[in-house]
């Protein structure tokens, strides 16, 4: 017999078009997914929920990113856990473990030896047993526009490392005649040259690659903090993202 018109135009469902889907609850600030921000290199990746007290950063990563994975890292230490007891039904309750961490870009992302060994030198310097309150002004120490590892790189470490005692000297001075107790190092960016995102014939300008380019950079900054800060009763880091990376 075929169907009359009746039929076909005939609601067939009888489901309530407005009816939500069950909306899924998470752990407060660890809804799964991935930030990231192109500027700086860097953002913030949630696991899915895992039955498990254990994460697969590898597996989560390409959930994310597919084939492009493989140009990120998880920072290692940064990694937060959360779990949470969720309602299947029936009054049986289920735990999932929620994974939290830092990501950062691979061109970015390149731990050495030289690094520990500045953290493990810096680490020795105790801090003061109660913070003093700074009641008179703040030196301001401009780090920027090094551009370490363009041609002349050698040149301007040297001019770097010698103005160092002048700068101490300079600050002898006007101790004598400012009531300053405080200094402000601020990274100010084009610290470093980068290796990416060159205009024409700039990249035939490196001579350092990356990895050389944040060593160099990271031991100029540790140099000016470690002989600087020590002259005050409170020292302040500052420091600002620029485009292309910087250190």
């Amino acid at each position: 017999m075929g169907k009359s018109y009746e039929e076909f135009l005939a609601t067939k469902s009888s489901r309530n078009a407005n009816k939500k889907k069950k909306e899924v609850k998470h752990p407060p600030k660890f809804t799964p997914g991935v930030s990231y921000s192109e500027e700086t290199k860097s953002g913030e990746i949630v696991s899915s929920p895992q039955k498990n007290n254990s994460v697969d950063w590898k597996e989560q990563l390409e959930s994310y990113f597919g084939k492009d994975a493989s140009k990120y890292s998880v920072v290692p230490g940064t990694a937060e856990i959360r779990f949470w007891d969720s309602n299947i039904g029936n009054g049986n309750i289920e735990r999932l473990y929620y994974f939290k961490a830092k990501i950062v870009s691979d061109k970015l992302f390149m731990p050495d030896d030289d690094f520990k060994l500045l953290l493990k030198e810096a680490k020795r310097k105790k801090p003061l047993d109660k913070p003093k309150k700074v009641k008179g002004k703040t030196l301001v120490i401009a780090l920027s526009d090094w551009q370490i590892g363009k041609k002349g790189t050698e040149k301007t470490v040297e001019q770097f490392t010698s103005a160092i005692p002048k700068i101490k000297e300079h600050i002898k001075y006007l101790k004598k005649i400012e009531q300053i107790d405080q200094v402000l190092f601020a990274g100010l960016g084009d610290i470093v040259e980068g290796c990416t995102g060159f205009y024409d014939m700039q990249e035939f300008e490196v001579e350092l690659d990356f990895r050389q380019q944040q060593k160099v950079a990271r031991r100029m900054a540790y140099m000016a903090i470690k002989e600087i800060a020590p002259m005050f009763e409170k020292s302040i880091m500052f420091y600002s993202w620029k485009s292309r990376p910087t250190t």
